[in-house]
C-alpha cells in the first residue's frame, strides 16, 4: 500500500507484465502476473492497465507467523485494506472477493469484473457527477479524467434561456484545429448529433465550447447512458478531437434535480 500512494503520488500508471529478455524498448513486455500483495500496489495507478494474457489474482491475506492478539490485527490490517482500496477510487468489493480464496489459494477475477469494480480502467477513469453552485446558478458538472487529459460536461440554466450545455477538454496542442474546425456533434450512446457553438475559446490550453440545447436534445441526454461531444474538420471524419462515450448514469439521475430549479422561456 506505501508503493501503491508513491504510485498515485507521482500519477504514474500500471500495467502487468513481464520484460522481455531481448527487450529494445521500455515499454516493450509480454504478459505477465500480478497476484496477491501485488494487486495494492497496482491499484495505486493513475490509470491501470491489463496487458492482453496477463494474469491478476487475489486471496486472504495470512501471517507468515502466529499474531498476540490475531483476530484484533487482522480486524486492523482489514479496515486498512478497505481504506487504501476507497482512496485509490477503487470498489471495495474487490476485498470482499479476495475473501473467497484462501491464503494457499487464487482467485482471478474475469477482465469485465475488474472493469466493473474500477481496478482495470484502460486510460479512462470513472467519471464523477455532481450539482453544484456558483454565483447563485446551479449546474451539473461531469468531470473525468484520462490519458488524454481532463474532460468537463456541464449543465446549466441560466435566466430567461434554454439548457446550456459547456464542455472542456484538453487541446493537446490542437489549439487552432479546434478554433476552426466547424464541425461538432453531441454523442449519445454513440449517436452523433451535429450541433451549433455558440461560443468557444481556448484557456491555459483547455478547449471551451458553448452550446444551447434544443428540447429535443435535452430529453435524449436525459435518457443516456453514456455522452460527449466531439470536434471535426467535416461531419463523419475519421478523426476527432474531444470526448465521446462518457458515462451518464449518475448524471441523469442528478440532472431532474437540476430541470427542477430550472424556469425555461415559454
Amino acid at each position: 500500500m506505501t508503493l501503491g500512494n508513491i504510485i498515485r503520488k507521482y500519477r504514474l500508471r500500471t500495467d502487468v507484465g513481464a520484460r522481455r529478455a531481448n527487450a529494445t524498448r521500455t515499454l516493450e513486455y509480454d504478459a505477465g502476473g500480478c497476484y496477491s500483495a501485488c494487486t495494492l500496489a497496482y491499484v495505486g495507478g493513475s490509470f491501470r492497465f491489463l496487458h492482453e494474457g496477463s494474469h491478476f489474482g487475489i486471496h486472504r491475506f495470512a501471517f507468515s507467523s502466529p499474531q498476540e492478539n490475531g483476530i484484533d490485527v487482522a480486524q486492523v490490517a482489514s479496515a486498512s485494506i478497505v481504506a487504501y482500496l476507497r482512496s485509490m477510487d477503487i470498489d471495495t468489493d474487490l476485498f470482499t472477493l479476495s475473501t473467497t480464496a484462501g491464503p494457499a489459494e487464487m482467485y482471478e477475477p474475469s477482465l469485465q469484473e475488474l472493469q466493473k469494480l474500477n481496478v482495470v480502467t484502460y486510460g479512462f477513469n470513472k467519471p464523477k457527477w455532481t450539482v453544484e453552485s456558483n454565483n447563485g446558478l446551479l449546474y451539473l458538472k461531469g468531470e473525468r479524467d484520462t490519458v488524454y487529459g481532463i474532460n468537463k460536461f456541464i449543465m446549466f440554466c441560466p435566466p430567461k434561456s434554454g439548457m446550456v450545455l459547456h464542455i472542456i477538454f484538453d487541446a493537446q496542442g490542437h489549439d487552432k484545429e479546434l478554433l476552426s474546425f466547424p464541425a461538432h456533434s453531441l454523442v449519445i450512446d454513440d449517436q452523433e448529433y451535429p450541433i451549433t457553438s455558440a461560443w468557444k475559446q481556448m484557456t491555459k490550453g483547455w478547449f471551451n465550447s458553448e452550446y444551447i440545447l434544443t428540447n429535443q436534445q435535452l430529453l435524449a441526454i436525459g435518457r443516456a447512458k453514456s455522452v460527449g461531444v466531439i470536434v471535426q474538420g467535416g461531419y463523419g471524419a475519421p478523426i476527432f478531437l474531444g470526448f465521446n462515450s462518457m458515462p451518464f448514469e449518475d448524471g441523469g439521475k442528478k440532472l431532474a434535480g437540476l430541470l427542477s430549479s430550472c424556469s425555461f422561456p415559454q
